[in-house]
């Protein structure tokens, strides 16, 4: 019997994308890709795969012309998992098959969600090979492409190769006894000007790991007590130049392993940001004002007096009342009516859940009228506002009903003349909504 591909069923896609399910019956069976390659190039794969949580799915790479295995990667996790690995494409090499396939004689499905081959500027980026002495007594063995650094040939620090790897045959063992001993590349791997995704798997034992570029310009970071067992990390850097790496201890003597070491330059991103305007602002038959937009509209002379006026907008929030303080503002604005700084109305969040209006008449603040807005304000939903004051009141009501009054005299010395809405009158406190 061989493999049977499908589409995965909704609920065993990753992330709402489409996976590919592989039904197997047999160990070797599933499917392949075959990809044109360069000998001594360097590579990392990263596949997302799940299998039936006791048999193995598998990832193998497959040198297609020396008929030999160079990677394989697996897992029985009935979940989806991310595997990665690295490799140095053999040498002879030109075409490599991907094989994923079952590890085991059962009948069972393996899911395949994503899988990537990268370049690598990483030279020998497993720790392949067979180990150079850095020395002249045999403590400091080195992965091919790789040099000491900074360490005793006396004992007092080891370099060895092992066993324990995260994938392939072998991990470098960085066992020292001093700060910044180690090993580093023995040719730079980055490209200058670009973003790069430097990631490491390390399973460490005492002390802590570095890596750094050379020249400490660009990459630093120390990880404090790695992890026990095999553990990767990552990072997303800005290189100024090529530069070597080095990967050792960090404050003092240290004792772990690394493996499958990545240094992946990133495709450069271009943006296009078009300034808002009133034209590119309109949301339906409103206008949205978020980021750090400001919307300021004249009021009609004569619409409001010194002692009575109705302030009517349609309101259209982005976010539920829970949700206003997580945006970037914990007390966002959503309208003012402005004379001076003597005399204005103010709504606005005081967090979630909670709006308040603030009156200042003649250089004195009225009393807060505050309105507990709980489930009572749906993101995407449009509300009738009307907010009115009198000679011996301000209230506030929303679609028809009245949310709060404060019965104080009102006597603007100075007409709000300005409408603000969806931040203060200094342009800051945005509060993401649709008015009209």
């Amino acid at each position: 019997m061989v493999a049977t591909l499908a589409d995965a069923a909704t609920a065993d896609i990753f992330q709402g994308t489409r996976s590919q399910k592989i039904s197997v019956a047999a160990s070797g069976e599933g499917m392949y890709k075959a990809w044109t390659v360069v000998a001594q190039t360097n590579k990392v794969v990263r596949a997302i795969l799940k299998s039936d949580g006791s048999n193995i799915g598998q990832v193998r790479i497959y040198d297609n012309d020396n008929a030999a295995d160079v990677l394989t990667l697996t897992t029985t996790s009935a979940t989806y998992v991310e595997l990665t690995g690295c490799f140095q494409v053999p040498v002879g090499c030109t075409t490599i098959r991907v094989y994923v396939e079952a590890g085991d004689n059962a009948s069972y499905d393996i899911h395949l969600a994503q899988l990537q081959i990268l370049p690598n500027l990483v030279v020998n980026p497993s720790m392949e090979g067979t180990y150079v002495d850095g020395g002249a007594g045999g403590n400091l063995m080195v992965a091919p492409g790789w040099s000491q650094l900074n360490c005793e040939d006396d004992g007092s620090d080891i370099l060895a190769a092992s066993a324990d790897a995260h994938s392939g045959a072998e991990s470098q063992q960085i066992n020292v006894s001093a700060a910044n001993e180690g090993v580093w590349t023995n040719a730079g791997c980055t490209t200058a000007n670009k973003w790069h995704l430097l990631t490491i798997w390390i399973k460490g034992t005492a002390g802590n790991a570095r890596i750094f570029d050379a020249n400490q310009l660009d990459f630093d970071q120390t990880i404090t007590a790695p992890a026990a067992a095999w553990t990767k990390y990552s990072w997303v850097f800005l290189a100024s130049a090529s530069r070597r790496y080095f990967v050792g201890s960090g404050g003092g003597a240290a004792n772990f392993l690394f493996d499958d070491i990545s240094v992946v330059a990133l495709d450069d991103v271009s943006l296009t940001v078009t300034p808002a305007s009133a034209a590119n602002s309109l949301e339906g038959t409103g206008y949205r004002v978020d980021g750090l937009d400001t919307l300021t509209q004249p009021i009609p002379a004569g619409a409001l007096g010194a002692t009575n006026g109705k302030i009517a907008f349609y309101y259209t929030p982005r976010h539920n009342a829970a949700d206003v303080d997580k945006f970037g503002n914990t007390a966002p604005d959503i309208f003012t009516a402005r004379g001076d700084g003597s005399n204005y109305i103010r709504w606005y969040w005081t967090g979630a859940n909670a709006t308040r209006i603030t009156t200042k008449v003649n250089g004195a603040f009225l009393s807060n009228l505050n309105w507990d807005a709980t489930g009572a304000i749906v993101a995407g939903t449009k509300y009738l506002v009307e907010i009115e004051y009198t000679p011996s009141s301000i209230f506030l009501t929303i679609d028809g009903s009245q949310k709060g009054i404060v019965n104080e005299a009102v006597a603007f010395t100075t007409v709000p003349a300005s409408a603000i809405p969806g931040a203060d009158s200094a342009g800051t406190r945005q509060g993401d909504a649709v008015f009209s």
